[in-house]
């Protein structure tokens, strides 16, 4: 597996919050949008097409209304349903405003069906593998 997604800081970190600085240069920095992250994500795939890219939770903070979408249209080919009780989702709170946090597993799973099915595209079922069984 290959995971790709934009990176959001939390601010309550020193990146975050903006007291720790980048050892590199703005202007020499890949920029961390959106579109860089499709880009990477489709990249990816040409170099790796046998891996299993996800389309993050993160593109779908970024982009509530197509963000996992566009990521599985662009080389993506795995969503991560959040199966965590919803009680306890607040405590690992990696970024702010993280999408479906209120959401529950079986809320999650009727929404990325859909999400997917709009798509024109059905969920797989088994153990996932690209190459299983090959040699």
């Amino acid at each position: 597996m290959v995971g790709v997604g934009p990176y959001i800081p939390h601010p309550d970190t020193p990146l975050g919050s903006g007291q720790a600085s980048s050892f590199i240069d703005s202007d020499e920095q890949t920029p961390n949008t959106e579109a860089m992250t499709y880009k990477v994500i489709a990249l990816t795939r040409l170099v790796c097409p046998e891996a299993n890219i996800p389309s993050t939770t993160a593109l779908a903070t970024i982009n509530r209304d197509s963000g996992r979408e566009l990521g599985l249209s662009r080389g993506a080919n795995i969503v991560m349903p959040n199966c965590t009780p919803v009680q306890y989702r607040q405590l690992y709170e990696i970024y702010p405003g993280k999408a479906c946090i209120n959401e529950t597993a079986s809320a999650c799973q009727v929404c990325l069906a859909e999400r997917i099915a709009s798509l024109g595209r059905t969920i797989g079922i088994g153990p996932g593998g690209r190459k299983h069984g090959r040699k």
